[in-house]
């Protein structure tokens, strides 16, 4: 909000001038400078790459906005961690990134060390068309933010996440077996054959004339009324795979 001035507070954290009680007074004059290493960025890093497909939301639960998309083989760089979000599977973990989103550590190809990583610390429940900075960087969709009210009206309170909402999905095969396909059409070449019941992992959905498919974590594709589950339904909020795909690739 084209102000770098930051206010450290009694519990030894720093706040913006922006984001408190406007104040009367001169802030520069009425405190001492805090010194020449509270200027300093200690930030951690850590290097990793996504396994599956995987979304990066701006808070760590999956009813938080989505920054971007992200297709498997994306190399991120991860600057914390938090276990307070949402539970993917049965892994607590979530790890924000420097494009300042989170992903579930499920999504990943291996489990980062966190002894090398902060912890974010608290939380707050944000929204995109509310998390801009005001400063003429993009925002994630590529557009430039435009100047947000002299005070931010408070956030609504969270809406808990419904507990359909889940990332990769399991259901179970519901025939005698299932074809699972090198792309979702009947004539493409099978690349795996799920038997009765077997548990399997979806990623995320395409729809080819009518006939909705999933693509599983065996990077195959299985018509979804091989399942006893509909992962189209509501009850999943499952991802379009297209959503993943790099336009320029189009």
């Amino acid at each position: 909000m084209d102000d770098n001035l930051w206010l450290k507070s009694e519990a030894g954290c720093y706040v913006t001038q922006y984001d408190v009680v406007e104040y009367a007074g001169d802030y520069t004059k009425d405190l001492k400078y805090c010194g020449r290493a509270s200027e300093e960025e200690n930030i951690t890093e850590e290097d990793a790459t996504t396994q599956f497909k995987t979304e990066c939301q701006i808070c760590p639960e999956l009813g938080c906005d989505i920054v971007a998309y992200l297709p498997e083989e994306t190399d991120l760089t991860l600057t914390c961690w938090t276990k307070e979000g949402q539970v993917i599977i049965d892994d607590p973990y979530w790890l924000k990134t420097t494009n300042n989103c989170y992903v579930a550590r499920k999504a990943l190809y291996s489990k980062p060390d966190l002894t090398y990583l902060d912890n974010c610390g608290p939380i707050p429940f944000l929204e995109l068309l509310y998390h801009t900075n005001n400063t003429g960087t993009e925002d994630p969709d590529g557009t430039v933010p435009a100047p947000a009210p002299a005070k931010r009206d408070p956030l609504p309170v969270p809406v808990p996440t419904d507990l359909g909402v889940h990332y990769l999905i399991n259901v179970t095969v519901g025939e005698d077996f299932a074809n699972c396909r090198t792309c979702p059409k009947e004539t493409c070449r099978i690349e795996k054959r799920y038997p009765f019941n077997k548990e399997v992992w979806l990623q995320c959905l395409v729809n080819t004339n009518g006939t909705w498919w999933s693509e599983t974590t065996d990077f195959c594709y299985v018509k979804n009324s091989d399942f006893w589950e509909s992962p189209e339904g509501d009850y999943y909020r499952n991802p379009l795979c297209s959503y993943f795909e790099d336009p320029d690739d189009n």
